[in-house]
């Protein structure tokens, strides 16, 4: 495909969050460093780059002063990493554990308001609290008093037990179900209705939301004070990634519950990582994109995202 990709699911371990890992004893990947950004744009085809902090981004460091300042730090050095390519690189800015209010409000008024980035990465779930808990609410009123773009990532978790079958890593089977619990939570909290100017990005093709909305809609529809109608809308509000969901399968599903001009395009790659299955992915989407029923997509190369980003680019 001769055409750009605008890919808005890369990670970046800057040197501080890198650092805070090691001290903390955390596996994480290498530091990024511009010539790895160079390279995955070119391997994947990439004309422009959202990049966001590798889980579980600065909350690894708490919820209070270290929190904060690990964000901060996170954000300044991803701040000079996209200087060195302005036309290409661009990046979703971290925040504190949302547990902080204060830390996080600040935060977001750095990144949105002082430095005018194209939006923020939000882990799925802090301290066993899901995006809709009414703790929360200031930061979503925040954000949607600034038409903010969320993308939100799923985090490792402390479920038990933490690798199933003593192997397979949170990331494969785990972390889409975590997509789709957050997102019924801040449907049925009432989060999405009351905060319509904030527009959220769920990665993996929305985990297995697709599969699960009919449920949802049978089954939770008649229990909450949310009508069907509501849910529904709520539903449609959101915009997906494809990162490492390109298969027919995922594929098609997402096309039955997602409008076309929601669908974006997403690698999962990390700079720095070999880049063989998040090509793979993507050569995928292309052999996708050449049938009929994918035909509908075509936006997902870099169309989608020049709308939903206009201006911030």
């Amino acid at each position: 495909m001769t055409e750009g990709r605008i890919d808005i699911h890369m990670h970046i371990c800057p040197s501080s969050f890198h650092g805070a890992l090691t001290n903390l004893n955390v596996a994480g990947p290498p530091c990024s460093t511009s010539a790895g950004a160079v390279d995955a744009l070119k391997a994947l085809n990439v004309s422009k780059a959202i990049f966001s902090c590798s889980v579980p981004g600065p909350s690894v460091a708490g919820s209070g002063a270290a929190g904060r300042e690990l964000a901060r730090a996170c954000n300044r050095d991803c701040l000079e990493f996209v200087k060195g390519d302005p036309e290409k690189l661009f990046f979703f800015a971290a925040t504190p554990s949302w547990v902080d209010v204060e830390g996080t409000l600040a935060e977001i008024d750095f990144a949105l308001v002082e430095n005018k980035l194209p939006g923020v990465v939000v882990m799925a779930t802090y301290e066993d609290k899901l995006l809709g808990d009414p703790m929360f609410v200031p930061i979503w009123d925040r954000l949607n008093a600034l038409g903010a773009i969320v993308f939100i990532h799923p985090t490792i978790s402390d479920i038990k037990p933490p690798l199933i079958a003593g192997k397979l890593q949170q990331f494969v089977a785990d972390f889409p179900h975590q997509t789709t619990r957050n997102a019924l939570d801040l449907v049925l909290s009432g989060t999405v209705t009351t905060h319509p100017d904030v527009k959220i990005i769920l990665p993996h093709a929305g985990g297995t939301l697709p599969y699960l909305a009919d449920k949802v809609l049978a089954s939770c529809a008649p229990a909450t004070s949310i009508s069907r109608d509501e849910i529904k809308a709520a539903f449609s509000s959101f915009y997906f990634d494809v990162a490492l969901s390109t298969g027919r399968i995922p594929m098609r599903a997402l096309l039955d519950f997602a409008k076309p001009d929601r669908v974006l395009f997403g690698s999962d790659c990390t700079l720095c990582t070999p880049t063989d299955t998040p090509k793979e992915m993507a050569d995928q989407l292309d052999k996708f994109l050449d049938t009929e029923e994918g035909k509908v997509l075509a936006g997902v190369i870099s169309g989608n995202a020049e709308k939903l980003f206009k201006g911030k680019l």
